[in-house]
């Protein structure tokens, strides 16, 4: 079987060019929560309709339960070798048995009636509940948003495998850092900053032993930080952030706090600590900060990160 799983993710999980249109397709807008909306609604229904997911899972539950699988899945395609998705989704829906939660989150994200109601324009939406015209099937805001949940949590642990298979924990502990943020100089003007850092990579390090060393390269505009092997992460060259700046070069030393965030799965309105980032919210979780101070260096001249684009 081990030898099956590492087949399966060099022929089935690599990601092809229709997985990364179809995935950036599910951010051109808010890809927060708005409430039971229209757009809401078809947010869902993109998501649904992602391909790479459904043929993965499909492939994992022959495999389960076959002791192997087809990597073409011809039986779910049509004359044309177009994937009929709606067949996999019943055969996965109908599957897995032996691994009830997986199970429980397939059923929980992927329903079919609700997507065919917004597919075909057959619902109305009142009093923050989505039903059927003809009244067969209705859903409330809150069932729609846990569907939607379910949904990312499925398919982005399904990314994070294909991201991460083969890799050694070495290699992934300074990943996954999304943002840092200066503070204002503390009593003792060690200047400080705040290391936003997702859980899943967290936890290979909870001591954050990656983060060893620190440097800032300025230029007019704009101050970008390399902090160890994670990627560079920069900003506008606020005022706030001079006299910081200066006292890096006179200390030569920096306090770094590594928080671990989350995707926010808290229900709207929820009072809590939240951080808006490009790609969506996230909230702090319940890991330990990771206090390290560390020898920095301010360099003159933008960052040249082979990682980024």
């Amino acid at each position: 079987m081990t030898g099956s799983v590492r087949r399966l993710l060099t022929e089935v999980a690599p990601q092809d060019e229709a997985f990364r249109a179809q995935w950036a397709n599910l951010f051109a807008s808010d890809v927060f929560w708005p409430g039971l909306t229209h757009e809401a609604l078809s947010g869902y229904v993109r998501k649904y309709e992602v391909e790479w997911p459904l043929r993965v899972l499909a492939c994992l539950r022959e495999l389960t339960e076959t002791g192997t699988y087809d990597p073409t899945l011809a039986r779910f395609r049509d004359a044309r070798r177009r994937l009929k998705k709606g067949v996999v989704v019943d055969y996965l829906l109908g599957g897995f048995t032996a691994y009830p939660g997986l199970r429980q989150a397939l059923r929980l994200a992927y329903s079919p009636k609700l997507r065919n109601l917004i597919g075909h324009n057959e619902y109305v939406m009142e009093h923050d509940a989505v039903r059927a015209i003809d009244g067969t099937f209705a859903q409330t805001g809150t069932e729609v948003w846990q569907r939607t949940q379910a949904l990312m949590a499925v398919q982005n642990a399904l990314v994070w495998l294909e991201s991460t298979a083969g890799r050694e924990p070495a290699v992934l502990a300074p990943c996954g850092v999304l943002s840092v943020g200066w503070m204002p100089l503390d009593a003792d003007d060690v200047p400080h900053l705040v290391v936003m850092q997702l859980a899943a990579f967290r936890r290979y390090s909870p001591s954050a032993a990656w983060l060893d060393a620190a440097v800032v390269h300025v230029t007019a505009d704009r101050a970008e930080t390399k902090l160890g092997a994670a990627r560079v992460r920069g900003g506008r060259l606020e005022p706030t952030l001079v006299g910081v700046l200066a006292q890096l070069r006179n200390t030569q030393r920096l306090r770094c706090e590594v928080v671990s965030v989350a995707p926010c799965l808290h229900a709207p309105g929820l009072t809590h600590r939240a951080y808006d980032f490009p790609w969506g919210r996230f909230c702090e979780t319940d890991e330990p900060t990771a206090v390290r101070e560390v020898p920095v260096r301010v360099i003159d001249g933008a960052a040249r990160d082979p990682h980024e684009s």
